[in-house]
């Protein structure tokens, strides 16, 4: 007997979430121009450096960072509406490019990044089925020690 589709399934959300970030155009770290809204993000690297050489992902597909950014006022269950939206999601990949910009052996033009504007209530799930999915070599929870 053949199981009937579920989409709600967490298999079927996870590929949903996975399709949807792989077919954004992938952008400078930062983006060109500022958006609004939070939602999960991959980061990539295509340069040729030795030392990241398996980590290089020069077909844009393997992210070697997963993350998210969360919608201000989200963590502590804030029940605001679209008016509080703000530049969460821009402002973090801004930030990654702003500490890659700190190394010294990093040249930034090596980076890409994939992003998705997530509805809130969903963004902590989406950014694990892209973590379960990709398994980047580091995440948030990673530098966090958190699992």
């Amino acid at each position: 007997m053949t199981e009937p589709y579920d989409p709600l399934d967490y298999g079927n959300l996870a590929r949903s979430i996975v399709q949807a970030l792989l077919e954004r155009e992938p952008a400078g770290l930062p983006p060109a121009e500022s958006f609004t809204g939070s939602g999960v993000y991959a980061v990539y690297y295509m340069g040729a450096l030795e030392f990241y050489a398996s980590v290089s992902s020069t077909d844009l597909h393997t992210p070697i960072y997963v993350g998210k950014a969360d919608r201000r006022g989200g963590r502590k269950g804030s029940s605001a509406g679209k008016e509080s939206i703000g530049t969460e999601l821009f402002n973090r990949l801004q930030r990654h490019a702003g500490s890659i910009n700190e190394a010294e052996n990093l040249d930034l033009t090596d980076f890409r990044c994939r992003y998705l504007t997530v509805v809130p209530v969903w963004i902590t799930l989406a950014e694990r089925f892209l973590i379960d999915h990709f398994r980047p070599v580091s995440t948030i929870s990673d530098r966090c020690g958190t699992p």
